[in-house]
């Protein structure tokens, strides 16, 4: 059963944005078949289908890669849009070198790892800490990030911290508060997030609906995490999960169902497409 608080669903959706993990993906990170059928029939009639991570391209998942039902993507938390066919980059939000740097010199004390999504791509510091390490990528290993960072140039989208304990990572938080030149977020319970001022899932949504000439009042956009808040603050049709954060739920015109239960799916069948054929 949907739960739904605001306005009906009266609208015709051109375009479906959402999150991935919490969201558009089950508990194992995968989409249900119900899932995949839902968003085949939303793009055969003619809604395109937008899938948006706080991942790299080169880390996105091979189902979307291949997927002949997603022509685009919003990566790195809206840092950088692609073409899903071509891998072609349709608009980039980046960072200054300094501003990353200064986190990774204000988490020196912490303990700490480190994943640096900069060109497409996800870089991690080859000694990190052990017991964070296995939940983090080992694609493209560098000895010593900063000096990388102060002697290369690259088109820096984000920066994961992951905190091996949770009373430093609320320290970080306490005193990033007062920079007003980047975007600092969490997409998880164990991370601390840094990215491009405008570089916002809000704001990639923006950049890829002006693109492709679609209107923000018919986005619909789905999601879980507080990464997720500028998404739904910037689509005409907002949706949380059921396991949504306060904060989330709050904001949404709707609530759907939990990520386990199909809430993605449930709410393309019986609100968008009921509205849309």
């Amino acid at each position: 059963m949907l739960l739904y608080y605001g306005i009906m669903l009266a609208m015709e959706i051109k375009m479906i944005a959402s999150d991935l993990d919490g969201t558009l993906l089950g508990d194992d990170h995968l989409p249900s078949e119900r899932t995949i059928e839902a968003l085949k029939k939303a793009y055969d009639a003619g809604i395109a289908i937008v899938p948006v991570t706080g991942r790299s391209f080169s880390h996105l998942p091979k189902w979307i890669r291949e997927a002949e039902y997603i022509d685009y993507v919003i990566t790195v938390n809206g840092a950088r849009g692609i073409n899903n066919k071509t891998g072609e980059t349709i608009f980039t939000e980046t960072m200054e070198t300094e501003q990353m740097l200064r986190a990774m010199r204000m988490v020196l004390p912490f303990k700490t790892c480190w994943n640096l999504h900069a060109n497409k791509f996800v870089w991690r510091e080859e000694h990190g800490t052990p017991d964070i390490r296995p939940m983090l990528t080992q694609e493209l290993l560098l000895p010593d990030m900063m000096t990388y960072l102060e002697n290369n140039e690259m088109e820096i989208e984000k920066i994961d911290i992951y905190f091996a304990d949770m009373k430093e990572r609320a320290e970080a938080f306490r005193l990033s508060k007062d920079w007003d030149d980047v975007a600092v977020c969490a997409g998880s319970d164990f991370n601390f997030e840094v990215n491009s001022l405008r570089g916002n899932k809000g704001q990639g949504l923006k950049l890829l609906a002006e693109k492709l000439g679609i209107s923000l009042k018919n986005v619909a956009a789905f999601g879980d995490a507080l990464n997720d808040l500028p998404l739904i603050k910037a689509a005409g049709v907002s949706v949380a999960m059921g396991n949504a954060v306060t904060e989330l739920k709050e904001e949404a015109k709707f609530i759907t169902n939990r990520n386990d239960e199909d809430g993605v799916a449930n709410f393309i069948f019986e609100k968008i497409l009921s509205i849309n054929i």
